[in-house]
């Protein structure tokens, strides 16, 4: 029979087999668990973003039709007074009887 010394090397040998799986085992749900945090915290940042841009792009889309009934406003407004002003994609001419003047809408320097 074994003596209790003969098999201490090998109890000890079992222990740090299991103590390093284990040791293995936590760091890898560790490891996990910190990389769902921070996917969900990614995926919370992009959708507060995205929300934020629907809003900007409803509001720019409101601006854009009340600009567009501000400047129907005024041509109607000229054209009483005898101006006919036609805009043509960044070209704008305003025309009366006599002369026609042509213009070209520059874009905004930001």
């Amino acid at each position: 029979m074994a003596t209790l010394a003969e098999w201490m090397p090998m109890v000890n040998l079992a222990f740090l087999i299991f103590l390093a799986i284990g040791g293995f085992v936590a760091y890898r749900v560790g490891f996990a668990h910190t990389t769902e945090e921070v996917q969900e915290r990614v995926i919370n940042a992009l959708n507060v973003e995205l929300n934020m841009l629907r809003d900007r792009v409803l509001a720019t889309e409101k601006e854009n039709a009340r600009l567009s009934q501000i400047i129907l406003i005024i041509t109607t407004a000229l054209k009483k007074w005898g101006l006919s002003v036609t805009i043509d994609g960044e070209l704008v001419s305003i025309s009366d009887t006599k002369t026609t003047q042509t213009s070209r809408i520059s874009p905004e320097s930001k």
